[in-house]
């Protein structure tokens, strides 16, 4: 998800994906991989489907630097799934 420009755009991380413990990642260790939910807005509902969250490495899901939490990201994530799902997102953005 972070390092998607088609996706994140301009906002893509400029590092790349790494583990737990900042090592990188090869392309192929979908396993490493964590489940962020993006939620309608701050205090939204957490919903456990696949249109109301995305995939991300550990270090840009709570790692130090680029994260795809921030308010900012949030939003760009948000709008995604939007696009996708669009019948699960009417009326909340």
């Amino acid at each position: 998800m972070a390092v998607n420009p088609e996706i994140m755009g301009p906002e893509v991380a400029p590092d790349q994906c790494r583990d737990v413990n900042g090592w990188l990642m090869p392309w192929n260790d979908i396993w490493k991989l964590e489940w962020d939910h993006v939620r309608a807005g701050y205090a939204g509902k957490r919903i456990n489907d696949e249109a109301h969250g995305v995939t991300a490495c550990p270090w840009h899901h709570r790692g130090d630097g680029w994260r795809v939490d921030s308010k900012a990201h949030r939003q760009i994530l948000r709008d995604y799934l939007a696009r996708l799902y669009p019948a699960q997102w009417a009326g909340v953005l």
